[in-house]
């Protein structure tokens, strides 16, 4: 299969059975991911578990009937906890935080921006990498982020764009953000013609109700090897992706 290394990324609440509406839901879901991470590290396998509050659940708690306000310093809650969780080493950044990808109210889309500035200065103060949630809308999102960072005095080199539109990604380096690209054999086709400072993701969701959404995790070494059968990049193209700049940005060796 291959794979040496995963990004464990934290789901809401409801994903395990577990009630919502407070903090102490999100720290038995944390409690929970650090406890699969153990396991991973028993296995052999290098792990980063990522703890946030997904615009999405902006939008769940919205239509529960929770207030803006209520809903707002819940997810600055998370924030506080997921860096508590950072500051202990049980944890290596923060994610899914950003803005909704599909369309919601403009009071919702600012609660979830509210959240995503607060994680941002929390990770710049932890020096902790952030996977970002945004709409793919290419170099118009690329500019807006980069007003954020401007503004709120944030190193771009935390900041990892999820999911990136693979015509975008050579906007999103010569800016200096990191991205993942979907693992599909198309997607990675389209960018091994860009300089290899990008990760590649599966997205995977785990979810009994999907099985096999985004795309399965084994897959994507699958994916490189018929990309360098068929000539668009080389071995030490891929190591560089996929081993170098992990180290980078988590600090393996």
């Amino acid at each position: 299969m291959g794979g040496w290394f995963i990004v464990v990324v934290s789901l809401p609440p409801w994903y395990y059975g577990i009630s919502v509406g407070d903090v102490k839901a999100y720290r038995k879901c944390f409690d929970l991911m650090v406890s699969v991470c153990r396991e991973l590290k028993g296995i052999g396998l290098k792990s980063a578990l990522h703890l946030g509050f997904h615009p999405a659940e902006v939008d769940r708690y919205s239509r529960l009937g929770l207030r803006p306000e209520r809903i707002k310093k819940l997810g600055f809650q998370v924030i506080d906890l997921a860096a508590k969780y950072i500051e202990e080493g049980l944890a290596q950044g923060f994610g899914e935080v950003g803005r909704q990808h599909y369309p919601t109210s403009k009071l919702n889309v600012e609660i979830a921006v509210s959240i995503m500035k607060y994680a941002l200065i929390k990770a710049t103060d932890l020096r902790a990498p952030v996977h970002l949630h945004l709409e793919q809308g290419g170099e118009k999102t690329i500019d807006w982020i980069e007003r954020v960072v401007k503004s709120e005095g944030i190193d771009r080199r935390l900041l990892i764009l999820h999911h990136i539109d693979p015509l975008s990604l050579g906007c999103a380096i010569e800016r200096g953000f990191w991205t993942t690209i979907l693992g599909t054999k198309e997607n990675l086709k389209i960018v091994a013609k860009n300089p290899p400072r990008y990760l590649v993701e599966s997205d995977f969701l785990d979810d009994p109700k999907r099985p096999g959404a985004v795309i399965v995790p084994w897959s994507v070494p699958r994916a490189w090897r018929q990309v360098i059968e068929s000539g668009f990049c080389n071995e030490q193209y891929v190591r560089e992706v996929n081993v170098a700049n992990p180290c980078r940005i988590y600090g393996f060796e």
